[in-house]
C-alpha cells in the first residue's frame, strides 16, 4: 500500500515538473509518455477505443521515434479505425480523407506493391509523422462537426 502511494505521489510530481510528459500505469508498470496537444485533443473522442488511445500516446514515445516498423503498426491501426468511417469523413473533408488513404497505400503501411514509394528510413519517418498528424486532424473533425451543429442551433 505504501509503495503504491509512493508511486502515485512520485508520478504526480513528475507530471508537474516534466510538463510535457505524463506518467501512466500499464500492466502494473509505469511509463512516461510525451504529451502532444494534438493527440490529447482526440483522446476524449476515442473513449471506447482503449488500444487505439494507447497507440496514439505511444506514437510519440522516444523509444520508437526512429522505428519505422512500430510507427507503421500504429498508423495501420489508426487506418483500420478510420476505414469504416471513410464515407462519413469524406462528407466533411474529402481532400484530407483521400490524402490519408493514398498515403496509407503508397507508404507501405497497408500494402507492399511495386507501386509503393521507395524512401530512405529518414524520409519514411518524416512522411509517417506527417500522416499521423493528418490522421489526428481527421479524427478531430468529428468533434468540430458536432460543435458546428451546436453553433448553428444556437444562432438560429
Amino acid at each position: 500500500l505504501y509503495i503504491e502511494m509512493f508511486l502515485n505521489v512520485r508520478c504526480m510530481v513528475f507530471d508537474a515538473y516534466l510538463l510535457n510528459y505524463k506518467a501512466i500505469e500499464v500492466n502494473k508498470h509505469y511509463t512516461f509518455i510525451k504529451r502532444d496537444a494534438d493527440v490529447d485533443s482526440v483522446l476524449h473522442i476515442l473513449e471506447s477505443e482503449d488500444d487505439l488511445r494507447l497507440s496514439l500516446l505511444e506514437y510519440n514515445d522516444f523509444r520508437i521515434e526512429n522505428n519505422i516498423k512500430e510507427k507503421r503498426i500504429i498508423l495501420k491501426q489508426i487506418g483500420d479505425y478510420l476505414e469504416p468511417k471513410r464515407k462519413y469523413f469524406n462528407t466533411y473533408n474529402k481532400t484530407l480523407t483521400e490524402c490519408i488513404f493514398n498515403l496509407l497505400n503508397k507508404l507501405r503501411v497497408r500494402h507492399f506493391d511495386d507501386d509503393q514509394k521507395d524512401f530512405s528510413n529518414e524520409e519514411y519517418i518524416i512522411w509517417y509523422d506527417k500522416l499521423f498528424k493528418m490522421m489526428i486532424h481527421l479524427i478531430r473533425t468529428t468533434s468540430i462537426v458536432d460543435i458546428q451543429k451546436e453553433v448553428k442551433e444556437l444562432c438560429s
